[in-house]
């Protein structure tokens, strides 16, 4: 017994250390940085991305599982931002829906691309500017390839240059309505507003936006997406608190779209070390089941001789990767339930299976592939 109780008060002491010292494990990143990033082909061949949306169909949708939206941005080449979709199976090898097609709008002007399924089409939304007004447009498909922009303009917003313009749109489709939600800014001002309008088809959307309210919102808000994970929604957002070139992704959550609360703790930041992704993290999109989440966040990385930009002098090369893990406190829900109606059967090693003292580990997102593991004594009729 001696062996482990000195094992057991090491621990202890250990934990105790831990806390007393200065680190703050609040402020550590609730996801780790991809290793690498994702090689998705772009028109233009720089096969630079940025700001991706997807749509994940597991069983399939015209004959693949993950569609995505994405601009090409060339070292931050804002005149290659035009929307193009490529195609994956296996997250891995990425492939141009069309080489005809891509991009679905040539610009200039646009941005900010987000894309949804609604039961019988794709559909592509983004945001484009000329200077005087900010627009949303979008496109339609049937098969993933062939796209209709022949309606392309939906409904725009006043620009005041310096102050606000529409940036990140972002759209899912639920029960017969579509949801999108966008942000009015400007890189470095200091008014921000989150909106929301709804749609009955997709095309006619409420003349009026609902300001989107984010409680214990980190920095400012500057670009987003949101998704739905059972009936709570669920924002990914980058920020900043004194440049919109160097932000960091937060979660939040929301019972009815229009009320986030935002966590505290980073979900991504900014890579410490030399990487793809050590210059800035921004937009991303993602899947969410049971606060499991998998997401694909655009990066740059640091202009060196590492990540080259010869031919345009703006930013570090931008790139997509993918990164996973489990998110505490998903949607801010408090459980309550009644005592249990009937009790649950838990072998023992007696045969008796009338177990006592439960002690539990849950691993929402699996372990050894298991999510729930239970340490407990038999406790047959009191005899211990």
């Amino acid at each position: 017994m001696a062996p482990a109780h000195r094992l057991v008060t090491a621990f202890l002491l250990a934990a105790a250390f831990a806390t007393a010292v200065s680190w703050s494990p609040a402020r550590a990143a609730i996801l780790q940085h991809a290793q690498t990033y994702l090689n998705i082909p772009t028109y233009d061949g720089f096969n630079q991305v940025v700001e991706p949306d997807l749509v994940y169909a597991p069983a399939g949708l015209y004959g693949h599982k993950y569609w995505m939206a994405m601009t090409p941005y060339p070292c931050g080449d804002g005149t290659h931002e035009n929307p193009s979709i490529v195609y994956s199976d296996d997250n891995a090898t990425w492939t141009p829906a069309s080489t005809s097609s891509n991009p679905i709008d040539p610009g200039p002007g646009n941005g900010d691309p987000t894309i949804v399924y609604d039961g019988q089409k794709l559909i592509v939304y983004w945001a484009y500017d000329d200077g005087t007004a900010s627009y949303v447009k979008h496109a339609t498909s049937t098969d993933g390839t062939t796209w209709d922009t022949t309606a392309a303009v939906l409904f725009s917003e006043t620009d005041n240059p310096g102050v606000t313009t529409l940036v990140s749109p972002s759209v899912i489709y639920s029960n017969g309505t579509y949801y999108m939600w966008y942000v009015q800014g400007w890189c470095n001002a200091t008014a921000y507003h989150a909106q929301l309008r709804t749609s009955t088809d997709g095309i006619h959307w409420s003349t009026t936006p609902t300001a989107v309210t984010i409680n214990n919102a980190q920095g400012t808000v500057w670009h987003f997406n949101v998704k739905q994970d059972g009936n709570t929604f669920v924002m990914v957002y980058a920020s900043f608190t004194t440049t919109c070139g160097a932000t960091t992704l937060y979660y939040a959550y929301s019972q009815d779209g229009v009320t986030f609360t935002s966590l505290t703790q980073p979900l991504l930041d900014i890579n410490p070390n030399e990487a793809w992704d050590d210059a800035e993290v921004y937009r991303a999109t993602f899947v969410s089941e049971n606060g499991h989440l998998r997401l694909w966040y655009s990066a740059r990385a640091t202009r060196d001789a590492t990540f080259p930009c010869d031919h345009y002098p703006g930013d570090g090369q931008w790139h997509v990767g993918y990164t996973d893990g489990c998110v505490p406190n998903w949607n801010g829900l408090t459980v309550t339930a009644p005592n249990a109606a009937t009790f649950q059967t838990v072998p023992t090693y007696d045969g008796s299976n009338e177990p006592t003292n439960p002690a539990l580990v849950y691993a929402p997102c699996g372990w050894n592939g298991y999510t729930s593991w239970m340490a407990m004594t038999p406790f047959p009729g009191g005899n211990q």
